[in-house]
Order: structure tokens, then C-alpha cells, then sequence
């Protein structure tokens, strides 16, 4: 039977604390893949693993990529370089981490073994990236929903791939792939999506040059990467959910500590200020390129706001966060552009969540209309989540700023998407109970 949440009556208490959250999986999973492709050991120190480590590392098994955890904490890799990875014995499987299966396409694609790769859950996605990997030379066939790649005998072609959107993980695989050309490898798109790969590319002293949305592969012989020391920056999409409820309990101040502090994805903390709410940014670190530090977050009463165009990129799945704050403040607020990170029926989903807990929404197929509370307490409420596990998020948020029980049904996916997520508010005052 699906697990349910359950949020008791007279549950607005202030949240305060300083906690920790889950390491970035779309910053870890790219540094663990080009630790696999250095020469010598890499270590990565990561203060909460995500969940899709173990799938990571036991792929990069498969490949002949040996790891070890001589301490809690820290990860080591001990690459063999670029061309060292071995033919696996059976199919690879990704397990639904997308960095990792779209990052391992671009090198699979390149090594002079076959491999199979999969199960993929969209396939006009597969299509189009394997259409990408023949355009430079690979042999790369859909065989169902699984990739089958290689063996290939020279490097790649170069290629100049022109994205009609924003594409972090499409422009992840042609970088990718790019480390086995010897000719030109470049992406644009019409907007800066996250530039992770980018930026630990370049800390690892590969010929990459950005220009914006336009990013470049300029080789000068073949592309070696040295192992490397890097410390896992906390994930500010975790942290989201977080700093959301906080922005809608009265009295309430949380920290976040060692997050991501990347522009690229700070689109969150930018909606909240220009909610009113009080953010504080302290950096602290860089590793390899990728900034981190403390996220505060004092409450402060909300003002309507209108959030669309680069920062909607930069929110990604935090929308659902920032729809229960937009829900917490005094007049319509306006979501717009969120074809850039939802689809219609989405928005479908996130309108009707709203309106269980009393809030007034109206969702087109790319924008949304939400008239705040001005502080008031939501309408208590019970819905169930159909498995997404960022309407279970949301569902909680929605309960805690409620004025009476609320339970969320179906909420085992919420372990997957933010880890911790329940005791985290629980260590910061909230009151809730996980049931079956």
C-alpha cells in the first residue's frame, strides 16, 4: 500500500534551524563520470549522497571503473583515462538517472566495444539523440528502449548542434561525445541552460570555450583529464522545498548550508526576493568551477510578483515550490513561460493541488494566474499525487500553511526526488507523520 502523510491541525508553527540537504545529483553524477574518465584517483566528498550513486557506480563497475569509500563521506574513483573503459558484460541500465545515461551515450558512442544502454522512458528523446551521435560518425541504433552503441574505430566528427530549447542534458551528450573528436565540438541554444559540464570541463583544464548560450570544443590534440579533488555541492532544488515552507510560516528562519550557488540554477532564490521574501547569500567554497555556500531565509510577508523568461529556465522543478509561496502572498501573482519547464498537462496538475487547499489559480498551457492569501492559513485538504513526487512536496507545503488536518496520499516517490525531505522539516520544528 502507498505511504500517505499526515499533517495534524494547528501544524503553522515557525520552522528554524540550520540543516544540511542532499549533494546535487546533476553535479555529482557529471563529476563521478569525468572522475571515470581521468588518469588516476579522483576523490569526491559528498555530506549526503542521493540515491542515484549506487546506480552510478555500478555502471561505471560495469566498465571496468573501480571505486571505494575508505571513510564515510568520501568517494574515491580510480579512472584509467579516456580510452580505458572495458567492454561490459550485459546491458548497462541507468536506473532513471538521466545526467548519467545522457552522459554515457555521448561516451559509449565513441569507445571501440559494443554496449547496450537502457531502458530509456522516452523514446522520441532516444531517437533524437542517437540521431545526434550518427550526424558526427557513431554507431548508435535504438533497439526498443535501449541504445545500443559502438563499436566505433576512429574518433567522432566534429559537430555544431544548433538546440531549438534549452537543453542542459542534450547539450551534456554532445560534450560529451566531443572529448573523442579531434575536430570542433560546439552547442547553442536560445538560452543559457545549467552549465555544469561546462564549467567542470573547463576547471579540469579541457580546451572549452563559452560565449553565453554558445559553448565550444576546440581540441588541440587528444583531450586528457587529470584525476581530481572535489567537494559536492548540497542541491538547491532539495533546498527549495525547504526554504518554501519557511517563506509561508510565520517567524520562521532556516539555513541551508554548502548548497549550489551556480547562476544557472539560482532561479528560485531570485522568485522569492521578488515575492519579498528575506534571502541571504553567503558564499563559501568553489570545487572545480562550481560555487557553494549558505542559503538563509528569514519570513517576511509576500507581495504578488510576475516570474517568467531566463529565471523560469533557472527553476526547473522548483516551479511547485514557488506556486505554494506565490499562494502565500497578497495579490495575483504571474507564472509565465513554464512550457520551458512543464507541459500542459503539468500545469493541469499543479492548478488543481492549489485549488484542493482553497487557493484561487487559473493555468493556461503555458502560464498561471494565483491569487494569494495575503498570510492567510490554506483550507485543509486531502489529495493524492498519482506517484509525482513533486505534487507530494508541494501536497506538504500546502498542508503545513493549512488550517486544519491534511494528508497527502501516494507519496513513496517523494523519497527519490527529496531525500530526507520529511526529516529535515521535522528537525526544523515541523510536525508530521508518514504512514501506510
Amino acid at each position: 500500500m502507498p505511504a500517505r502523510i499526515r499533517i495534524p491541525a494547528g501544524q503553522r508553527g515557525a520552522l528554524s534551524g540550520s540543516v544540511p540537504v542532499v549533494a546535487d545529483p546533476d553535479i555529482l553524477e557529471r563529476a563521478l563520470l569525468f572522475a571515470a574518465l581521468a588518469q588516476g584517483t579522483s576523490e569526491c566528498r559528498i555530506t549526503q549522497a542521493p540515491p542515484s550513486l549506487a546506480a552510478t557506480l555500478e555502471v561505471l563497475a560495469a566498465l571496468g571503473v573501480e571505486s571505494s569509500e575508505p571513510r564515510p563521506g568520501i568517494r574515491r574513483i580510480a579512472g584509467s583515462g579516456r580510452a580505458g573503459l572495458r567492454a561490459p558484460a550485459g546491458s548497462l541500465d541507468a536506473r532513471g538517472v538521466p545526467v548519467l545515461a545522457r552522459g554515457l551515450l555521448g561516451v559509449l558512442s565513441a569507445q571501440p566495444f559494443e554496449s547496450r544502454l537502457g531502458p530509456f522512458e522516452a523514446p522520441d528523446v532516444l531517437a533524437a539523440d542517437l540521431e545526434l551521435l550518427r550526424a558526427r560518425g557513431a554507431s548508435a541504433r535504438g533497439a526498443g528502449s535501449e541504445a545500443q552503441l559502438g563499436p566505433q574505430t576512429g574518433p567522432l566528427a566534429g559537430q555544431a548542434a544548433l538546440l531549438p530549447e534549452p537543453a542542459p542534458l542534450t547539450k551534456h551528450l554532445v560534450l560529451m561525445a566531443g572529448l573523442y573528436s579531434d575536430q570542433t565540438t560546439s552547442v547553442s541554444e536560445p538560452l543559457l541552460s545549467a552549465d555544469h559540464t561546462e564549467r567542470l570541463l573547463d576547471a579540469l583544464g579541457a580546451p572549452i570555450r563559452a560565449a553565453g548560450p554558445l559553448v565550444s570544443l576546440v581540441p588541440r590534440g587528444p583531450i586528457e583529464l587529470s584525476a581530481f579533488e572535489f567537494d559536492a555541492p548540497g542541491s538547491l532544488a532539495a533546498g527549495a522545498y525547504v526554504l518554501a515552507a519557511a517563506a509561508v510560516l510565520p517567524n520562521s528562519h532556516v539555513t541551508l548550508r554548502d548548497v549550489t550557488l551556480n547562476p544557472t540554477r539560482s532561479g528560485f532564490l531570485e522568485a522569492l526576493r521578488s515575492l519579498g521574501s528575506q534571502v541571504g547569500i553567503t558564499p563559501k567554497s568553489v570545487s572545480l568551477g562550481e560555487p557553494a555556500g549558505e542559503v538563509s531565509l528569514k519570513y517576511h510577508s509576500l507581495g504578488a510578483g510576475k516570474i517568467g523568461g531566463e529565471p523560469m529556465l533557472r527553476l526547473d522543478h522548483q516551479v511547485h515550490a514557488l506556486a505554494v509561496v506565490a499562494a502565500h502572498a497578497a495579490g495575483e501573482s504571474q507564472l509565465l513561460d513554464l512550457g520551458l519547464v512543464l507541459s500542459e498537462s503539468e500545469v493541469a496538475k499543479l492548478v488543481g493541488f492549489l485549488r484542493s487547499f482553497g487557493v484561487q489559480a487559473e493555468g493556461a498551457s503555458d502560464s498561471m494566474h494565483i491569487s494569494g492569501s495575503a498570510g492567510r492559513p490554506f483550507s485543509p485538504s486531502r489529495v493524492t499525487t498519482g506517484g509525482d513526487p513533486r505534487l507530494a512536496a508541494m501536497g506538504v507545503l500546502l498542508g503545513l500553511g493549512a488550517e486544519g488536518e491534511s494528508v497527502i496520499d501516494d507519496v513513496d516517490s517523494l523519497a527519490e526526488f527529496l531525500p530526507r525531505f520529511i526529516g529535515t522539516l521535522r528537525a526544523l520544528g515541523a510536525k508530521m507523520e508518514v504512514e501506510r
